[in-house]
């Protein structure tokens, strides 16, 4: 027996993981609430009882029905559009932050850890590991272009991962968090933001720009740009 058509809808949205972030959820519920209403509506306009508790019956006027029924069809191909329009706004990115790469967009720099903690307003830097089995969005997205974690100024997790004595390699390479429409409107994002790409012992890493003065690393003229 073949599925219905928001079965299969819906069994796309979960196999292209173009949802996977459950924050994500409310914008869900948010189409189908916006389905019901539409239903609700236009069958009272066309005269037809949908009913919600009662069974009340009523006469309906041919031409009246007519007429609406137009609309309803105007309004059904708008609202139809807009739920096709989904999948192409997660797959351009709107849905889903992103990570944006920017090779030869600042000079490698080679400097012990002891240093790069002298350039940060604490003096101390901590690492946080993105774990694999996390439906964190940061965390699917550092694993994804092959980044281990990411490195602040402040104990995001509370887990006590201080940089060790090391020597850190920066990259000529930076990268972009794009973020998605959803955290922009429902998290309070204040817009993308950008990393360095360092080196560890443990691997690669993101260094946000700001836990430390980074006024010694300047960055390409195209980043600057797409950031403003």
């Amino acid at each position: 027996m073949g599925l219905a058509t928001p079965a299969r809808a819906t069994e796309l949205i979960v196999c292209l993981e173009l949802m996977p972030n459950p924050a994500q959820l409310p914008i869900l519920l948010a189409g189908v609430a916006l389905l019901l209403v539409h239903a609700f509506v236009m069958n009272r306009l066309a005269g037809i009882p949908y009913t919600i508790w009662s069974t009340a019956q009523r006469k309906v006027n041919h031409q009246r029905k007519e007429r609406v029924m137009r609309y309803f069809r105007a309004i059904n191909a708008t609202v139809l559009s807009a739920l096709l329009f989904l999948p192409l706004a997660a797959s351009a990115g709107w849905l889903n932050p992103h990570l944006e790469t920017y090779p030869d967009c600042t000079k490698p720099k080679t400097l012990p850890s002891s240093e790069l903690l002298d350039l940060t307003r604490s003096g101390e830097l901590f690492v946080v590991m993105a774990d694999p089995e996390s439906d964190d969005m940061d965390s699917i997205l550092a694993l994804r272009h092959g980044f281990k974690g990411a490195i602040f100024d402040v104990d995001i997790l509370n887990d006590n991962r201080p940089l060790a004595d090391q020597t850190i390699r920066f990259t000529d390479t930076l990268v972009r968090r794009d973020d998605s429409f959803p955290e922009w409107v429902l998290g309070g994002s204040r817009g993308d933001s950008f990393f360095f790409v360092v080196r560890l012992t443990a691997g690669t890493f993101l260094l946000h720009p700001g836990s430390f003065d980074h006024s010694r690393f300047p960055v390409c003229e195209a980043l600057r740009e797409d950031m403003d």
